[in-house]
């Protein structure tokens, strides 16, 4: 049953048949920009930028149905991003009212990896829409008899078989599992009568500015693995790219206008769970320069004044940030990606923990293990106490991000919750990084509710709260003496 308030906001919305319009445009990811309304709906930048302010600010006693929520634009696209507006809670249910539909949602400010995504899916289907295509976002294809299914991000269709398009971000080696998955469900899809009426050549519009050519190159690698599990034979199916900002900027529909992902001829192979002391050397970006700026930090401390504030120095100190949150991100995204086993179904996260056990065990981080062996070894001796638990408990956890250049009362916050009667049984970690947007370069900023963490704070909690939960078996701490 709809609320009062609601009911207002569904009499005013229906009384305008422009702003019905405009409204309706939500209904295909829950978010909407002026510029994509225009494009949808035909009308006038007058009379779309009039509707979307009336439907963020109606009159009382109307809830708003649309929530202003920030700014965002394409990777490589110079000028000022475009405003992006959200359905609020009130605004799903009056346009579900309206449309007599159901479930409704707004992608989560919380996960900017969703909210570009989103982003990217409605300029693609902005774009499709205005070509003519009959345009679906997200529908679910089964196939088979165990309720096997893909969900394309973009299905488009005009007299032909239905054309998928997939946009994809930056991709590096800890992606190869969920690519693998991916590819994995489409050869069964394509093996399948359902796929009859579907397009085998698949689109990929890669959402990257300069990393088109590594980020193709993980896909060739995992394209080769599928075709290694499939026992060497040809899939039926074809990968065709393009850069996303370069389809926006100059569609072009025919696949000739994109580029072949043809399968790297070199095997991969699953990472496997093993024992701390086998633990390979990984390389990771961080690393490359943790020798150089050692060297630099032990002159700096000779001086009388840092000068924090040169330019290149500011610089390096964002490189080094930038490079530390992708590394966790990295670790975290192994296991933690849409529609992975551990997402969907609660599995272990064994990628994930993998990559964590021999970053940890890495030669050039004997440091950071010694350390954390050693605090984590004074805390087993502090259980049962839970003030002071957790009181030592934050001083690891900063003693880690000391390692990697950060400390505290600066732009990062880290606190740690304890147990409750009648709530969590565990100890808790929330991040919270300001400037995290510039720091990643992204060209957007999102709000964040309280209680939510964005992509790299999800990412930051996991690994420190990790490091905690399994440090037995990461061989932090002795085993417990049954």
């Amino acid at each position: 049953m709809i609320t009062k308030n609601t009911k207002s906001l569904v009499e005013y919305i229906a009384a305008d048949e422009n702003m019905v319009c405009v409204f309706r445009c939500c209904l295909v990811r829950g978010l909407i920009t002026q510029k994509m309304a225009e494009k949808i709906t035909g009308l006038s930048t007058k009379v779309v930028r009039n509707v979307i302010d009336q439907l963020v600010k109606p009159p009382y006693p109307c809830a708003p149905a649309l929530e202003s929520a920030g700014s965002m634009q394409l990777a490589g696209r110079a000028g000022r991003p475009e405003n992006f507006y959200i359905l609020t809670h009130e605004g799903a249910a009056a346009l579900e009212s309206i449309e007599h539909c159901s479930g409704l949602h707004a992608p989560a400010l919380s996960n900017s990896d969703e909210l570009l995504h989103t982003f990217a899916e409605m300029q693609v289907y902005t774009t499709a829409v205005q070509a003519g295509f009959q345009t679906t976002v997200e529908r679910v294809l089964p196939y088979g008899n165990k309720g096997r299914n893909i969900r394309p991000d973009l299905l488009l269709q005009k007299n032909s078989p239905g054309m998928i398009f997939e946009i994809e971000q930056e991709a590096n080696a800890a992606s190869l599992p969920r690519i693998i998955s991916k590819l994995q469900g489409l050869l069964e899809f394509f093996q399948s009568p359902e796929s009859r009426n579907i397009s085998k050549q698949i689109h990929i519009l890669f959402h990257v500015a300069n990393e088109y050519a590594a980020t193709v190159s993980i896909w060739q690698k995992a394209l080769n693995q599928v075709i290694i599990n499939n026992s060497g034979e040809a899939l039926p199916y074809e990968l065709h790219a393009k850069v996303l900002y370069d389809f926006i900027n100059a569609p072009a529909w025919h696949i000739g206008a994109f580029e072949p992902i043809q399968p790297m001829e070199q095997e991969i192979s699953r990472p496997q769970p093993s024992a701390p002391s086998l633990a390979p050397a990984m390389v990771f970006p961080f690393l490359s320069n943790s020798g150089e700026m050692l060297k630099k930090v032990e002159t700096w401390a000779e001086e009388v004044s840092l000068e924090t504030q040169n330019p290149q120095r500011m610089e390096e100190f964002k490189a080094n940030a930038f490079n530390f949150f992708t590394l966790m991100k990295m670790i975290y995204g192994a296991s933690f990606y849409r529609d992975s086993p551990t997402e969907l179904y609660g599995i272990r996260a064994e990628e994930s923990l993998e990559l964590l056990k021999r970053y940890l065990y890495d030669p050039k981080n004997q440091g950071l293990l010694t350390m954390l062996k050693t605090e984590l070894g004074k805390l087993e001796e502090l259980k049962g106490r839970v003030t002071t638990f957790r009181d030592g408990l934050t001083k690891t956890y900063w003693k880690f991000m000391v390692y990697h250049g950060f400390d505290r009362d600066g732009a990062i916050k880290l606190t740690v919750e304890a147990p409750e009667f009648g709530g969590s049984s565990e100890y808790h970690v929330w991040i919270r990084i300001q400037n995290i947007d510039t720091i990643m370069g992204r060209s957007y900023y999102s709000s964040r509710g309280m209680g939510q963490m964005n992509g790299e704070e999800k990412a930051l909690a996991w690994v420190l709260g990790t490091i905690y939960l399994h440090a037995e078996e990461f061989g932090l701490v002795e085993p417990k003496k049954k």
